[in-house]
């Protein structure tokens, strides 16, 4: 949210990728969690402009698995490069 500059309730309901510089891909972005449910662990990487300095934000997403296997949470971790 510092990073972004912005409040929690203008990023809660938004997509992975939302303030990103460049036009959604919205079949990446479905094939994207499609295999975060399927428990493999995604990188993104993207692009953000806040103000007038562009970010350049890389992500790794990981699936958290009960003890049936299932997939029940997915964690993120950013930071800026």
């Amino acid at each position: 949210l510092n990073l972004l500059k912005r409040d929690r309730q203008d990023v809660l309901g938004k997509f992975q990728g939302s303030f990103s510089t460049e036009t959604p891909n919205f079949d990446s972005f479905n094939n994207f969690w499609r295999e975060l449910r399927r428990g493999k662990i995604m990188r993104y990487q993207q692009i953000i402009q806040v103000d007038s300095e562009l970010l350049n934000i890389e992500s790794v997403y990981i699936p958290l698995k009960d003890e049936d296997g299932k997939v029940y949470k997915i964690v993120s971790f950013a930071e800026k490069k």
